[in-house]
């Protein structure tokens, strides 16, 4: 208990506010800690989903853009464009080729190789490189070359059209050497028996860019039709995909080529008319592809991938986006750019969380305070009690219980000390036996509020008598026992004997003691007696009350101002004994 007392005391708006913030703390805590854990739960699950839905949108664009190429030949095998023997019949056809290209942006070109070497294309003019390779005009928007083998001056005829198909320029017969039965697209295609056919990268032979042919034969062997797409197209397409800002996404061979990549236009590393190298997945000198590349094995796989202390997920998908065509398609997304929102609603929430948390701590302060307030003025008034300021009204007003419930005690305390104090003052100036009786019964019953208040004080060893009465409700003094014998069992008696308080049901009352007043009562009564002891018993109060009455403060007082009550009775009585010894005749 010492080593208790030696801490320092504390208010208590100070250790309501200290367990109410360790409370809030605590739970605040363990809920944002739960929350974050559970977010992030659900962000790692939906990130899967997200970046699933991502990679198929890519795999549909991608194959909604180059599948139609294949139709494209297909169909155009099957038109009067593979029978055609002159320019002008082959010309007739045009309007179904530019639709075709128009139709499908991806085409760099749409051609015709013929058994006997003759040679249609048609190019799209979409850029200033294509300008400036075919010197052709600014309004130009398409290219025709047309190539008559069997003529003797072997030339390239050649017209120029604008975007309506209306012919913007043209010019002379130009020689050439071009065969394209010498080209691989030919001849893979002729071998294919009227299977398409796609081959690797390599150098377009009039405009120097890298690409790759579509081509499939005609039904009759006579021709091979063959679309063109450009490298440069098929890169364009991949860095049109909007996934996230960080993404990268990679179109591979099956050597794992670089066919097209969203961070660099060109992945060509080299080109001849012999061979063109792309660069490989590794040669782009990025550490997180070379990371992933260490997890392709050939086959479709989701992974994920931890770099620079952020997550990854990656994607490895198997395109077939025209016959005999094998793409890999290559995503990487960072998995905090995949679902930036969800990180924001989960950043968010904690920070929310934790400014309420600070912001609980001057509204705790101010509760708590609010809550002390009508404490701490209490425990002023008590203070004041203690010093015997007695005269002023203790306030009860507040919304706690317990506070006021305090309050109330504190004031029937004070009023109680008021009153003892007071008949403490009236008992110590009243000298007269007959004065203190009148004190201890008539005023005591008018302070308690008991039905009645009974003096009784001994005669001799054997009897008390009935000294004063303070009653209420009692019908007829002249039934008070005005003698009681303690040779009888009687409450009284016992308080006597016993020299303590004692209570008593008045009906279980000797008959012969208190059984007559019993019968004047419609309520059953109950006797409480305190002995009124200074060395010996000076009297005894019996106090009556009704069995419904609670008055344990009012006996307490009682029981409180017994003792001085009895020293008064001793002194009384002693200066009345002194009294009359000197009026006497035996004292003259």
């Amino acid at each position: 208990m010492e080593r208790w007392n030696r801490f320092k005391s504390y208010p208590l708006h100070i250790h309501i506010s200290t367990f109410a913030l360790f409370l809030v703390f605590c739970l605040g805590g363990v809920l944002t800690f739960y929350n974050y854990y559970q977010a992030s739960q659900l962000i790692r699950s939906a990130a899967s989903d997200v970046f699933e839905e991502s990679r198929q949108k890519i795999e549909l664009d991608f194959q909604r853009s180059y599948a139609p190429i294949a139709q494209t030949v297909h169909l155009l095998t099957k038109t009067p464009l593979v029978s055609a023997t002159t320019f002008e019949q082959r010309m007739v056809q045009l309007p179904l080729l530019i639709t075709a290209l128009q139709d499908q942006p991806e085409l760099a070109a749409l051609e015709v190789a013929y058994q006997n070497g003759d040679y249609f294309i048609v190019r799209v003019i979409n850029d200033q490189h294509m300008r400036q390779v075919f010197d052709a005009p600014q309004d130009a928007a398409f290219l025709v070359d047309n190539i008559q083998f069997d003529n003797v001056d072997r030339g390239i005829e050649r017209v120029f059209l604008n975007a309506d198909s209306v012919q913007v320029g043209s010019t002379q017969l130009m020689p050439t050497q071009y065969d394209p039965r010498q080209r691989d697209w030919y001849t893979q295609a002729a071998d294919a028996d009227a299977e398409g056919r796609l081959t690797e990268p390599y150098l377009y032979f009039f405009i120097r860019k890298v690409g790759v042919t579509y081509s499939q034969s005609s039904p009759d062997g006579n021709a091979v039709v063959a679309g063109d797409i450009a490298l440069d197209v098929l890169s364009a397409s991949v860095q049109e995909q909007k996934i996230t800002p960080g993404s990268h996404l990679l179109i591979l061979d099956k050597t794992r080529g670089v066919l097209a990549y969203n961070r660099r236009p060109d992945p060509v590393y080299s080109a001849t008319d012999e061979r063109v190298r792309l660069l490989h997945i590794n040669d782009l000198q990025q550490p997180l592809l070379e990371l992933a590349a260490s997890r392709l094995d050939g086959s479709e796989k989701q992974f994920e991938l931890t770099y620079q202390d952020q997550t990854w997920q990656g994607s490895l998908k198997l395109l077939v986006p025209i016959p005999q065509a094998q793409f890999q398609l290559l995503l990487l997304t960072p998995e905090q750019e995949l679902l930036a929102e969800a990180y924001d609603i989960r950043r968010n929430s904690t920070l929310i969380a934790f400014v309420l948390l600070l912001m609980f701590l001057p509204l705790t302060w101010w509760i708590a305070r609010r809550v002390t307030l009508a404490l701490q003025r209490l425990v002023w008034q008590s203070q004041e009690i203690q010093r015997f300021h007695l005269g002023y009204q203790i306030e009860n007003r507040s919304r706690i219980k317990e506070i006021v419930e305090l309050a109330t005690a504190m004031g029937v305390m004070q009023q109680t000390l008021r009153v003892f104090i007071r008949q403490l003052e009236q008992l110590n100036r009243q000298r007269n036996p007959e004065g203190l009786t009148e004190l201890l019964t008539k005023d005591l019953q008018q302070i308690t509020g008991y039905e009645g208040v009974l003096l009784y004080r001994p005669r001799d060893k054997q009897h008390m008598y009935l000294a004063g009465t303070g009653y209420k409700t009692i019908p007829s003094a002249a039934n008070l026992p005005v003698q009681i014998p303690l040779v009888l069992d009687s409450v009284i008696a016992r308080t006597v004997e016993m020299r303590s308080s004692q209570c008593a049901d008045l009906r279980t009352e000797d008959p012969l003691v208190f059984g007559a007043l019993s019968n004047q009562f419609t309520d059953e009564l109950r006797l409480t007696t305190v002995p009124l002891i200074s060395g010996h018993i000076r009297g005894v109060l019996v106090l009556l009350e009704k069995h419904s009455d609670s008055r344990d403060q009012q006996r307490a007082f009682v029981e409180a101002l017994a003792g001085f009550a009895a020293n008064c009775l001793e002194h009384a009585d002693h200066e009345k004994l002194v009294a009359d010894s000197a009026s006497s005749p035996s004292s003259s």
